[in-house]
């Protein structure tokens, strides 16, 4: 039986670091290509994570290399608040890790796959990308109508909480009034689609993708396959009530797997980005770690970047099956804030969420773990033991 391998790391550029995950068979097929997945936010990001960590598995079980990563504002990325990103950051970080890829495999050619305003972003980082493939999941095609729609919902909320802002703040992604501008500026209607590469557009079934970009795409891209989904709703629900969408998950990773590059498709790698066991910021250094029955744990452990008393640590739990990052990056920036002061953590997930694979003892996604106490013993026996917790 084929071993799925995934190793977790930071890809740096100057003092940007994302966190990335690398999902390798050990015995790969026959695949032409290697797959960059790229996530969407807020809410949305929370809820489809370990469908995400499925679909990059499905891609490794049929030979393609996949790395899955969170975001400069995202994750266990080291950026900051997320008002403080732009639509280019976005852009930027795709085609980071995309040319990353590039320099670490022999496969050179490059599929993006993209998740709701992910599909979005890798539909913008194929203007500058020589991709072999393209994969669009509920892409927001108009930019205006996003921050319209959000714009609504924000205030159906501050209305609820007898609050005026201009700022919106819904579904988890905050938009300043800089970043709502530019989002209008987005409309995959004005992209040069004639360019892009073998192109998979997954809409969902329940609210259809705009037919103007329907037409365009049909009649400009030279090889599209436009299929429906049904499964996206259910993958977007509470992170714990979440459905993984295995019917969609097949049908993504056997195109992509079928995929062969054409000549000149391919990415250039980048041999200035360097993978790293640790990132840091101005007041905190974190390093990913395993622990427990069989090394099945992970964690990430921040710790100040000056001298600290490592006999007191904070442990932060799994808020029901959100993974380690904590509702919108909370635990992240807890922990970081908690540095600032000489407070070291450890923020992970017990077996079956997040990033802490179901070991059979408690099942993928099941947040009454009957394990939890044990996992959470571990976790303050790593910290005894290896920090002098």
């Amino acid at each position: 039986m084929a071993v799925i391998k995934h190793q977790h790391s930071y890809i740096a550029s100057g003092d940007r670091e994302l966190s990335c995950w690398s999902h390798v068979c050990d015995a790969p097929g026959a695949a032409d290509v290697q797959a960059v997945i790229c996530n969407p936010l807020g809410t949305e990001y929370m809820s489809a994570y370990r469908s995400v960590r499925h679909l990059a598995d499905a891609l490794a079980e049929r030979g393609v290399p996949t790395r899955r990563f969170d975001y400069r504002v995202a994750g266990d990325s080291n950026g900051g608040r997320f008002e403080s990103a732009s639509v280019r950051d976005f852009v930027e970080d795709i085609e980071l890790i995309a040319r990353y890829a590039a320099g670490q495999s022999e496969k050179q050619n490059v599929v993006l796959i993209g998740i709701g305003l992910g599909a979005t972003f890798a539909a913008l980082a194929a203007e500058s990308l020589e991709l072999c493939g393209l994969v669009l999941w509920n892409p927001t095609v108009n930019g205006r109508r996003f921050v319209r729609e959000q714009k609504l919902l924000s205030e159906v909320l501050n209305k609820e909480l007898g609050t005026v802002e201009s700022d919106i703040d819904a579904a988890g992604v905050f938009l300043t009034d800089r970043l709502q501008n530019e989002f209008r500026e987005i409309d995959l209607l004005d992209l040069d689609v004639a360019h892009w590469p073998s192109t998979l557009l997954l809409e969902r079934e329940s609210l259809p993708l705009p037919k103007k970009f329907i037409e365009a795409v049909r009649s400009k891209v030279a090889d599209i396959q436009i299929s429906g989904t049904s499964d996206y709703t259910e993958m977007m629900n509470s992170p714990t009530d979440t459905v993984v969408p295995d019917e969609s998950i097949a049908a993504i990773s056997s195109w992509v797997a079928s995929r062969t590059a054409p000549d000149g498709s391919q990415v250039p790698g980048n041999t200035d980005l360097e993978s790293r066991d640790a990132c840091s910021g101005r007041a905190w250094r974190e390093s990913s770690v395993v622990f427990g029955e069989e090394s099945a744990l992970f964690g990430i452990h921040c710790t100040p970047n000056v001298d600290f008393d490592s006999s007191r640590h904070w442990l932060f739990l799994n808020c029901g099956s959100e993974h380690h990052a904590g509702p919108h990056r909370v635990y992240t920036r807890i922990a970081r804030e908690l540095a600032a002061h000489g407070i070291p953590s450890l923020r992970f997930d017990i077996e079956g969420i997040g990033d802490s694979w179901s070991q059979g003892t408690n099942p993928d996604n099941n947040a009454y773990s009957p394990v939890a106490l044990r996992d959470i013993r571990a976790a303050m026996n790593y910290l005894a033991s290896s920090c002098g917790a």
